[in-house]
């Protein structure tokens, strides 16, 4: 398996919804030529099936696409050869596909959030912010709730939060009962965290 950049890998790094630069599947064994001659012809196979949004074009051995689950899949390709003697060989590819920000919760109670993300980075693709919408637990979202735009204006100006970021609170504001926060990524760190508290969000709770 050969990366953009011409180095052989048995892993690859995905980001969910975000196009990546193609794999070549390429197999080098002296004992099985892929050199152009008649029977020497490769058609390419993957089992299980690749994860959805990945394509892999079975003539060429490229594998494309934009991955559309997280998760982390090992798939077995293999080189076959269509003519006699009808060789093969196969080896495993790790594909491991990330949310952007990989934002998880790992506390919550009346009073405060606290979130963990994890910012996946590509070649093309460098997150810069984080935003979390949040809501009573008895007011809910509606099914369509993005398309409420909630947020709007906590997104601009984009210098508004970077002078009052730190290392683990967001900077929040209540828009028709609405808690908008948002902070900029701290690319320098692995695993960042942020708390959310009601103070912040203007929430006050309720018996």
């Amino acid at each position: 398996f050969v990366n953009h950049q011409g180095e052989t890998i048995t892993e690859v790094q995905l980001t969910v919804a975000l196009s990546f630069p193609p794999i070549q599947v390429r197999w080098s064994d002296e004992s099985f030529n892929t050199s152009g001659v008649v029977w020497d012809k490769v058609v390419f196979a993957v089992h299980p099936a690749l994860p959805l949004g990945i394509e892999l074009d079975t003539a060429t051995g490229m594998i494309t696409g934009v991955p559309k689950e997280p998760g982390e899949f090992y798939c077995n390709f293999t080189a076959n050869a269509i003519n006699y003697p009808r060789g093969q060989s196969s080896r495993v590819l790790v594909l491991q596909s990330a949310d952007v920000l990989g934002l998880k919760a790992v506390f919550t109670s009346a009073d405060r959030m606290t979130y963990q993300v994890t910012p996946q980075f590509s070649p093309t693709f460098s997150p810069e912010r984080i935003i979390t919408v949040t809501k009573l637990k008895d007011a809910g979202f509606a099914a369509d709730w993005a398309s409420e735009f909630f947020c709007l204006d906590i997104l601009a100006p984009e210098n508004r939060f970077r002078e009052q970021l730190n290392d683990t609170f967001l900077v929040c504001e209540n828009v028709a009962n609405v808690c908008c926060c948002g902070a900029f990524v701290d690319s320098t760190r692995g695993v960042q965290e942020l708390r959310q508290t009601k103070e912040q969000c203007g929430f006050r709770a309720t018996e």
